[in-house]
């Protein structure tokens, strides 16, 4: 186990919890996924082993505690990609803001690098388009981009499948399923779909506590817990090929 979290609290203003003695170990080199409705706690819990919000309890990434850790150390093994990282007020090219992604690295060739990452997710044509010209679905293969792009040790993606369209989802579901022969993947998602393309494990989130953790094919056989969670009911459907997808029907 190579991220452990144990006992994890973070108190917003008001006496507000986004995670509430949350505690749980990352699986090394898999894709989990964090899952649950609107203000559940998924992306405080991202941000949070991303120190970018304090929290009380231990977070540990390779024995280390998150929140003693230097950012520029962390940022040297561990990505965090969120629409909210990139700023479409700055007048930036796409192609800057790879080269800033990539600023933590030493000895690597910038060009190199960000054509082969373009080339992996099919946007070397808005390389020289500024961002603040693109549309919601492109500036998230930025997003994606940016976060990929060092090849870190840990990725942590915020609903990286959000806006995008079906076409692409294919494309970033394999992917993250390729890097994570190499890297820790944890992404926030709503789809359950996308989740059982894309996951080895999941955690599901409900009012900042964990409601389940484990394997994708344990979730299957419980998904009373995602019906609980999310009010809704949700079927294990076999496609060709013989997948199994998680689908919600109401």
């Amino acid at each position: 186990m190579v991220i452990k979290a144990s006992n994890v609290v973070v108190e917003y203003t008001g006496g507000l919890k986004g995670l509430n003695n949350a505690s749980l170990e990352i699986i090394e080199k898999k894709v989990t996924c964090l899952m649950g409705p609107n203000a559940s706690g998924k992306t405080t819990l991202l941000r949070a082993l991303a120190r970018l919000v304090g929290y009380k309890g231990s977070i540990l990434i390779d024995g280390r505690e998150v929140s003693k850790t230097p950012l520029i150390v962390l940022s040297r093994i561990l990505s965090y990609g969120s629409q909210q990282t990139i700023s479409t007020s700055l007048q930036l090219r796409v192609r800057e803001v790879l080269e800033m992604a990539l600023y933590p690295l030493k000895n690597i060739d910038v060009e190199e690098t960000i054509y082969n990452t373009s080339i992996e997710l099919g946007i070397t044509d808005l390389l020289d388009r500024y961002i603040n010209e693109l549309s919601s679905g492109e500036l998230q293969k930025i997003v994606i981009a940016s976060a990929l792009i060092k090849k870190p040790r840990y990725i942590l993606l915020d609903e990286p499948d959000a806006h995008i369209d079906t076409g692409f989802k294919p494309v970033l579901s394999k992917t993250l399923r390729k890097r994570s022969e190499s890297s820790t993947i944890i992404i926030a998602t709503h789809d359950p779909i996308f989740a059982s393309y894309t996951c080895d494990y999941i955690v599901v989130l409900r009012s900042g506590s964990i409601a389940f953790h484990g394997w994708l094919n344990e979730l299957m056989e419980n998904r009373d817990v995602l019906r609980e969670v999310y009010g809704v009911e949700f079927m294990v459907a076999e496609i060709p090929g013989g997948r199994k997808i998680i689908i919600p029907y109401y």
